[in-house]
């Protein structure tokens, strides 16, 4: 029973390091308070944040159980960021959406991406044990 809380403990976390990633990128910007104001922000923060978890969801991200090896868990989170950062600048071109802020969405994924490196790498040293 325990094994299979695992991969929702991963999925509320990464939802949760992709919200700071976004809070973070947010703050470097100028006009933070405006920037988070703005409801456009917070649906797509959430439709970036749906499209992240189902991607990693389907490329097994969240499987630790999986994963014998820092560099194969490094590769399998990188493997599924890629096909999650294609989908979203494949969305954003096909419906045309390039008002959003370059610094705040590459800032949102380079930030995701380094949290759950580093975030899934202590727990996969911890589940080893």
């Amino acid at each position: 029973m325990k094994h299979k809380r695992f991969p929702a403990i991963f999925l509320f976390l990464d939802i949760l390091l992709v919200v700071i990633a976004f809070l973070v990128a947010a703050k470097v910007k100028e006009g933070t308070r405006r920037i988070l104001s703005d409801f456009q922000w917070w649906r797509s923060l959430f439709a970036f944040t749906g499209i992240w978890i189902v991607v990693g969801i389907l490329g097994g991200k969240y499987s630790l159980q999986k994963v014998g090896k820092a560099s194969k868990l490094a590769s399998q989170i990188i493997k599924c960021d890629i096909y999650a950062i294609a989908v979203i600048f494949g969305l954003m071109y096909i419906f045309d959406q390039f008002h959003y802020s370059r610094m705040i969405v590459l800032g949102t994924i380079l930030g995701s991406v380094v949290l759950e490196l580093f975030v899934f790498g202590l727990q996969l040293r911890k589940h080893r044990k």
